[in-house]
């Protein structure tokens, strides 16, 4: 064998070798953890992020499998998904920051998405058929609050973006949701017990569509098609640097079933106020400690304090 033969022999065996190294031997499973433990120091006393799996099945040719995912912030559960399969890319990973596509299988439905953490951080989502029951967050937050629960299946994008300091946020939000139904419920400012309430059903679909900018939420529509619940508002809210809500400007219509006025008889109570087409023009306005709602003319921010 001559010399020349020799040496692209050679090269060739050092780059096999090299990538049974990199595709098998390579301590994938290992780095991976240690990012994740450094997400959670590095969050602390910002973000306070923090990623428990049950298992790892790492790979450098496939995509990596997190069985049982789960984030939390602040020590609350805000995300959780049985199975994730996430392709990530190592060159940021070695740098500090972690550059990643995601698939988040549920029993019904996905999520699929990219994620950035870095200084300049991202997260883009798109959710397919996604039941609320499988929101675990959403689902704890309604039974603490005490609030009625919800029903429905989610389709539709969020797209959210913030800087290592969190001064700068932006968020984009377009959700359809079908069959939509919410659970009895006691509303306490009317002293009522409502029934359990059809928000959407069939082809007709809940619509939010909405966003993030330079402190102020942009809520561009929220329709509710009924049977039960007609609704249709936009408007915005300003927050404050805590992101908390304080000043809201919202406006549209709604109008409630034959089921509905007879348990509340808004013709009663609201004599004149009816549009011509029979719904109910609607506002709020002003600080979300106090707003300001109004149906037509008619002011019931004192009635509905509580």
């Amino acid at each position: 064998m001559n010399r020349t033969a020799q040496v692209i022999l050679n090269l060739i065996v050092g780059l096999v070798s090299f990538v049974f190294f990199i595709v098998y031997l390579f301590p994938l499973d290992a780095m991976i953890g240690h990012y994740l433990a450094e997400i959670e120091e590095q969050t602390k006393g910002k973000q306070n992020l923090k990623i428990e799996v049950a298992s790892i099945d790492a790979s450098l040719i496939f995509d990596t499998v997190f069985q049982e995912f789960r984030l939390y912030q602040n020590n609350e559960e805000v995300f959780y998904a049985p199975k994730v399969s996430a392709g990530i890319s190592l060159m940021p990973l070695i740098s500090g920051s972690l550059n990643l596509g995601f698939l988040a299988e549920y029993r019904s439905g996905s999520v699929a998405g990219k994620v950035r953490l870095a200084e300049d951080s991202v997260v883009d989502l798109d959710i397919k058929k996604v039941s609320f029951k499988e929101i675990t967050y959403l689902t704890r937050y309604l039974e603490e609050k005490k609030m009625p629960s919800l029903s429905g299946t989610i389709n539709g994008s969020v797209y959210f973006s913030w800087s290592s300091d969190l001064v700068s946020k932006e968020a984009e939000v377009s959700l359809k949701i079908a069959n939509t139904k919410i659970s009895p419920y006691f509303v306490k400012p009317l002293n009522l017990e409502l029934p359990a309430l059809e928000l959407s059903t069939g082809q007709a679909l809940v619509e939010i569509d909405g966003g993030l900018d330079k402190g102020q939420l942009n809520l561009e529509r929220f329709n509710i098609p009924g049977p039960d619940v007609v609704l249709d508002v936009s408007g915005n809210a300003k927050l404050n640097r805590r992101n908390q809500v304080v000043r809201v400007n919202l406006g549209g219509k709604f109008s409630l079933s034959e089921k509905l006025n007879k348990i509340l008889p808004l013709d009663a109570m609201l004599t004149g106020q009816k549009a011509p087409d029979g719904s109910y023009p609607v506002s709020v306005s002003g600080s979300l400690a106090s707003p300001r709602v109004k149906v037509g003319e008619m002011d019931l921010s004192e009635m509905l304090k509580f």
